[in-house]
């Protein structure tokens, strides 16, 4: 029996490894004892989002250093990790994501000689979000991975692009459809979208703005902040729910702002089944974090995502999603144009879900299986994901292997 180590930094990686976890000890539980360590990251968000799905870490590092002290954080994870490895040797290591926590336990893996399997987020969606360090330890993850499951055929062939050899990239989709997927069997949320039944406007309609802002200008809150206000005070049909991350630099200046409003709610950070009960409750989302968009548009939402930058992808091209910058005019006209009639705004719904089709985990479990019989982690071991090139009709250049 192999021993595999799935290791969980974030609340965000709880999400897209909770399917996996559940998919290898449910259906080969002969084929792989798989355990599961938190790295001590956001411990309580962890330990909830973990319940919702069924899951409690095996083993979680107790984390002494402050986070703010890059270097001293650094050694105490690698101490922590390197125990692990070094008491039970796994097999193989899944992470997820770009936090410091998984570029270190895959580079601890590696210089173990240990498989790593890598479940990567969007490329396109990280270069556009400009956030280096995340690039840096993408990058990192990839040259240590012995295998990379992408969300899209897009992020394949960019990957192939930077030198990866074909062979160790395979097209899986996102988990986090997977996972939508188990807490929508739960009963946590509806099977159909309540907006899809509504006549929704400038008349009437719920806003969601969901906020990291974590490492944002000044000025990019105060623009984003003034926007929601000037949609609010003209049109009193708006109602407006504005959620901020518990990290989030700043938060006073939307306070100031938008709290005399009434159409105007602020909320503060909650348990993520909750959360996503008021997303699927909601017309419209506006978020800036690249955790957040996969779940709104896996929910139908209307998405409005806020970069600092444009963003060259297919997912562009797809209904349901448009791309802004922090300009107070851009925000305010796009919020306009989509809800300026009922009829446009059920043209905007998604029609598929681009990033997946909630099957993801199960070609993972069938990767690992034919590894485990074979000890070679191939593409060809499952059916890719079909593509965003595939889904909005436009050619794709990533061959099969």
């Amino acid at each position: 029996m192999k021993q595999v180590l799935v290791v969980v930094g974030t609340r965000s990686e709880m999400v897209k490894l909770a399917p996996v976890i559940r998919t290898l000890r449910d259906d080969c539980p002969r084929l792989f004892s798989t355990r599961w360590m938190h790295t001590g990251l956001m411990p309580d968000q962890v330990w909830q989002t973990g319940a919702l799905f069924g899951l409690t870490p095996d083993h979680e590092l107790v984390l002494q250093k402050s986070t703010e002290n890059l270097v001293e954080h650094s050694w105490e994870l690698t101490n922590g990790i390197t125990r692990e490895l070094d008491v039970g040797r796994p097999d193989l290591m899944i992470v997820q994501g770009e936090s410091l926590s998984s570029m270190l336990a895959a580079q601890q893996a590696f210089m173990r000689r240990i498989p790593v399997v890598y479940l990567a987020s969007s490329i396109n969606n990280l270069a556009a979000s400009r956030q280096p360090r995340k690039e840096s330890y993408r990058r990192l993850l990839s040259a240590v991975s012995s295998f990379q499951c992408m969300v899209d055929d897009q992020d394949a062939t960019q990957l192939r692009a930077e030198g990866v050899p074909a062979v160790e990239i395979g097209v899986t989709g996102d988990t986090v459809v997977d996972a939508l997927a188990i807490v929508t069997s739960h009963g946590v949320l509806s099977s159909k979208n309540p907006s899809a039944e509504k006549s929704v406007s400038l008349n009437h309609a719920r806003i969601l703005v969901a906020l990291d802002a974590s490492e944002k200008w000044t000025g990019n809150l105060t623009d984003l902040a003034f926007a929601i206000a000037e949609l609010a005070r003209d049109h009193e049909g708006l109602a407006f729910t504005v959620v901020l991350y518990p990290d989030a630099k700043l938060r006073g200046i939307v306070h100031s702002i938008l709290e005399s409003i009434p159409n105007v709610g602020i909320r503060s950070p909650m348990p993520y089944q909750e959360f996503l009960r008021l997303m699927q409750q909601h017309d419209v989302v506006i978020t800036d974090a690249q955790d957040l968009q996969d779940e709104s548009i896996t929910l139908q939402k209307p998405t409005l995502l806020i970069k600092d930058s444009g963003l060259q992808s297919e997912l562009a091209r797809c209904r349901g999603i448009r791309f802004l910058g922090w300009d107070q005019d851009g925000i305010t006209s796009a919020v306009r144009e989509l809800l300026a009639d009922s009829d446009g705004y059920r043209e905007f719904l998604p029609c598929e879900n681009p990033l997946g089709d909630g099957y993801a985990a199960q070609r993972i479990s069938r990767l690992l299986s034919n590894w485990s019989r074979n000890q070679t982690l191939t593409p060809r071991a499952f059916e890719p994901f079909r593509s965003v090139a595939d889904v909005c009709g436009f050619s794709s250049n990533l061959h099969t292997v």
